[in-house]
């Protein structure tokens, strides 16, 4: 499987999701669609693994993600993205990964009474399995994953990376998460125009005069996504400064070969989200292929003079100088949710910044040194 393809993550997806329905069979299903098949050191660790799965199934009961499918595809999604890049199965390492957001997306307050004293039980049961070592370590990092409420993401991320001793495997976690979430964007749509080259579109924008895309009657656009454009976009922010955190506290040579995996992983993925999502407004939204061919030019001129290497104030004259600080980097919810409806209405600026984020993921993926500057864990300080 590859990590960042789309099409490999809707067969996994699938297969899960499919396995779930089973009642009887399923959860065996699941572990090896986890495990990718690799054998586990001993039967008390397959166990306690398949104990944690039949927790967590139980735990997120009929809940579902913003794009639709079952809630608990996406622990176990994680799960399996980490797995893929791990030598051994190691059960603390595929416990964190099942239980990552356990603690932010479990309320007690909305379970009877019976499942609630059901899954402290279980949860009891599970830790007691483990060596109290193990146990403890499994504890520490969940605490680390869990967001805090007076939290915001760059001091989340911060804290993670401040974690010690636990700071890699905990990551590797956070990876794999925000892989998943990567990826699961585009869970509700299947694009007519997937297998569209993204390059050649640009180059015949640029360069071929008589460039024109095929008649609108032969797309329809697809039924509105709880993930809008700018939406898929504030998840690509995040990737950002997810990775540039990275960078700036884990040099490439230091990170191991399983955080490097994920960490090209995630900024692959991206990078072809951010094509898909200008594939998209130019198909549906923005037709006018002068206007695009203008559009492209700006924003080439902004990366090719250095404007994605930092983050920015906001300026007359260049559209994409305060794109992070005035869009994406908001504390506040419901001034975030304002200005990511404003992005959404501003197609032109949404074409430019497709572009930046494709520029920048690429670098992040051939540079080993690259990173945007200006984010750190106090947030933006832009320049």
């Amino acid at each position: 499987m590859s990590l960042h393809d789309l099409s490999d993550f809707f067969s996994l997806s699938r297969a899960l999701n499919y396995s779930l329905q089973d009642t009887a069979q399923g959860r065996f299903f699941i572990l090896s669609y986890l495990t990718n098949k690799q054998p586990f050191q001993s039967r008390a660790d397959r166990n306690l693994v398949l104990k944690a799965i039949d927790y967590i199934i139980d735990a997120y009961g009929k809940m579902s993600r913003r794009v639709g499918p079952p809630a608990v595809l996406h622990p176990l999604r994680a799960t399996a993205l980490l797995i893929r890049t791990s030598e051994r199965l190691d059960v603390v390492d595929i416990l964190t990964a099942l239980f990552h957001d356990l603690l932010e997306d479990i309320s007690p307050l909305k379970q009877t009474d019976e499942l609630r004293v059901s899954l402290e039980r279980d949860l009891i049961s599970l830790l007691d399995a483990l060596p109290a070592e193990d146990a403890q370590t499994l504890q520490d990092r969940l605490k680390y994953l869990t967001k805090k409420p007076s939290e915001n993401y760059y001091t989340y991320i911060g804290r993670i990376m401040n974690g010690g001793s636990i700071t890699a495997d905990v990551l590797r976690v956070k990876m794999a998460d925000r892989l998943d979430n990567t990826l699961d964007m585009r869970m509700d749509l299947q694009e007519a125009f997937e297998d569209t080259d993204f390059y050649q579109t640009l180059f015949e924008t640029l360069f071929v005069s008589c460039f024109r895309q095929c008649p609108t009657t032969e797309w329809e656009h697809p039924f509105p996504s709880p993930l809008n454009g700018s939406k898929r976009l504030f998840q690509l922010f995040k990737n950002s400064v997810l990775l540039t955190l990275i960078r700036r506290n884990q040099p490439s040579e230091s990170m191991g070969k399983e955080s490097l995996v994920l960490f090209d992983a995630i900024a692959e993925a991206s990078l072809r989200e951010a094509q898909r999502s200008f594939l998209h407004i130019t198909r549906f939204h923005l037709k006018d292929i002068g206007r695009q061919r203008d559009l492209v030019m700006e924003a080439m001129d902004y990366c090719y003079h250095g404007g994605i290497q930092q983050a920015t104030l906001p300026k007359h004259h260049t559209r994409l100088d305060g794109l992070f600080k005035e869009y994406f980097g908001h504390a506040n919810k419901a001034q975030k949710k304002r200005q990511l409806d404003l992005l959404y209405k501003d197609k032109p600026l949404m074409i430019q910044a497709t572009i930046a984020f494709a520029v920048i993921f690429k670098n992040f993926i051939r540079d080993e040194q690259f990173y945007i500057r200006g984010i750190g864990v106090e947030g933006i300080e832009a320049q």
